[in-house]
């Protein structure tokens, strides 16, 4: 919970650049405060803080169910690396998709949230002071729970790649590791004198490849990601608007008018579409356009990642000391 405290703002910032365009990083920051002040930089953040300790907690549960699952069936090694990338490639991949279910309209109302700037500009319409809960109630008065549930197969699919990625990164980076530092071990045992030079202690482990899968995960599904964000944003905005016209003349027209702003807006031939415009020099801005706010994403994954995988391999030593006495 402090992680994600502490790093919010960073996603936020990360969310902003996805779908508007600014000079720079610094640009995003200065525009953002001179408009919404502090605050603007925590928008969206009292559904990560209540939730994010049970997506985790099921997170980590599934994944290490699912390895413990083929490694209890013999499908799988602990002595091969091969087995052992699969084994974590297939646990993270159960865990990004059941995850996803809840996921989903926790970070759909995060958004809502963060974006809040670039809804009301697509509006035409002043800023609005709307907190996590106001935003959760307009989404679900407008289209009701299934609401909640615009792109899930989108926010399923970036789940269920990225954190499939995510735990074999980690998991194959940790068995390469431990590997090389048991053979110099191995060596010094046999030829102490022997200068081998820096070796980097197992302490240090969970941090680098925590903080390593975290970027190099993120880095992948990143443009799948703010393809995601700008589908979102856009529906949200178009549906709201919709609904608002509609309660202002309640007519049939309105009515079929705001139901027909959401149909296939999250279809991947949508998405597929949406693909090409951004990349498109003429219409969107290029490739560069995929990885807007990348950097500071990557800043935010490799501290919050690095820190949470020490704090988790810490806590677990801890447990299996005390069982063992």
């Amino acid at each position: 919970m402090l992680a994600t405290m502490a790093a919010f703002p960073l996603d936020s910032i990360k969310s902003r650049l996805q779908v508007n365009r600014y000079d720079s990083v610094m640009d995003c920051v200065k525009k953002t405060y001179v408009e919404e002040g502090p605050k603007g930089f925590y928008r969206g953040i009292a559904i990560p803080m209540l939730t994010i300790t049970i997506v985790r907690t099921l997170s980590f549960t599934i994944y290490n169910d699912t390895k413990q699952f083929l490694h209890q069936r013999q499908l799988v090694s602990s002595f091969s690396a091969r087995d052992i990338a699969l084994s974590g490639l297939a646990g993270g991949m159960s865990s990004g998709f059941l995850i996803s279910v809840g996921s989903c309209a926790f970070e759909l109302v995060k958004i809502r949230s963060q974006l809040e700037s670039a809804i009301a500009a697509k509006q035409s319409r002043p800023l609005k002071n709307i907190n996590t809960w106001q935003g959760a109630r307009e989404i679900i008065s407008s289209h009701g729970l299934k609401g909640l549930y615009y792109g899930f197969n989108l926010h399923c699919l970036r789940d269920t790649l990225g954190t499939g990625l995510y735990f074999l990164g980690y998991d194959t980076a940790r068995f390469f590791a431990e590997k090389k530092i048991d053979e110099i071990e191995y060596r010094r045992s046999l030829e102490p004198t022997s200068d081998y030079g820096f070796v980097l202690p197992r302490s240090a482990l969970p941090f680098l490849c925590g903080s390593t899968c975290g970027v190099t995960s993120w880095f992948i599904i990143y443009p799948l990601d703010v393809v995601k964000s700008r589908l979102q944003r856009d529906a949200l905005a178009s549906s709201i608007v919709t609904t608002n016209s509609t309660h202002n003349s309640q007519s049939m027209n309105g009515q079929q008018a705001r139901l027909s702003t959401t149909k296939n807006s999250f279809g991947f031939k949508a998405a597929f579409h949406l693909f090409q415009q951004l990349i498109s020099k003429s219409n969107g801005g290029g490739i560069k356009v995929l990885y807007s706010g990348l950097s500071i994403s990557a800043f935010r994954s490799f501290f919050q990642h690095g820190v949470m995988w020490t704090i988790l391999e810490s806590v677990r030593n801890q447990i299996k000391l005390s069982c063992e006495t």
